[in-house]
């Protein structure tokens, strides 16, 4: 169609630590490296308008070097949409990033109980989440 561009890209990597004597890891995935990424955008433009919206896509992966079950990550979709529109020497844009506001975990490190603490091992578990729903707007000058 005129004025629209699609996008797509496919990541595969398969990732095993097969070399590291007296690790213990032998065998384990390497940290924060997805079996499977994947992306795609379309993007729509008509005179000075211009829309685009595109979705990436992460496959759950380890971001613990030991593999263990709690520094594993869940699969992750997350959508993005923006706007602008050229006015010459002014841009008028938009964005919204994290569309459907994902609190997913991109990262998962799994918590020891300190010695003389309380509790258990997942209640000194740490993650890192997805940047929340983001709004930005602007105007791009032209000099």
């Amino acid at each position: 169609m005129d004025g629209v561009t699609a996008r797509a890209q496919l990541g595969l990597l398969r990732t095993r630590i097969t070399h590291y004597p007296g690790s213990g890891l032998k065998g384990n995935n390497l940290l924060s490296a997805p079996d499977v990424t994947a992306g795609g955008s379309v993007e729509w433009r008509r005179g000075d308008l211009t829309a685009l919206g595109a979705l990436t896509y992460t496959g759950a992966h380890f971001t613990d070097v030991n593999n263990r079950p709690r520094g594993r990550t869940d699969d992750l979709i997350i959508a993005d949409i923006q706007a602008s529109y050229d006015l010459g020497r002014f841009r008028l844009f938009g964005s919204l990033k994290n569309l459907f506001d994902s609190r997913a975990a991109i990262a998962r490190y799994p918590g020891v109980v300190p010695a003389g603490g309380s509790g258990s091992e997942p209640d000194y578990d740490s993650s890192v989440l997805v940047q929340p729903r983001t709004f930005m707007a602007g105007v791009k000058v032209t000099f």
